[in-house]
């Protein structure tokens, strides 16, 4: 492997981020091709813009989990919301 392949890893992510919704399934085999793309790197001339890429990757996905813990949370109160709504309805007795 090259300098090349951990490029082609950071060009999959970059794809898995722009698609949406991330699988957990398919970011753990990005993360396996990625770890060995980086174990056996050349780290040549380009290697610091590599990493200053890699970082910015990271970034990137750090705020796209964030964003999706905010969605989790928004839709973990919404239904809390319901289930008390649904509570009081069920104590309801029309008379």
């Amino acid at each position: 492997m090259s300098d090349r392949d951990v490029i082609h890893c950071l060009d999959d992510l970059e794809s898995l981020l722009q698609g949406g919704a991330i699988e957990a399934e398919a970011l753990a085999s990005w993360h396996e091709r990625f770890h060995a793309a980086m174990v056996t790197a050349d780290r040549g001339s380009d290697w610091p813009s590599i990493v200053t890429r890699a970082h910015a990757m990271a970034t990137r996905l750090g705020a796209t989990a964030s964003d999706l813990l905010k969605q989790q949370n928004l839709i973990r109160e919404e239904m809390n919301l319901h289930r008390q709504g649904a509570r009081a309805l069920k104590g309801y007795k029309p008379s």
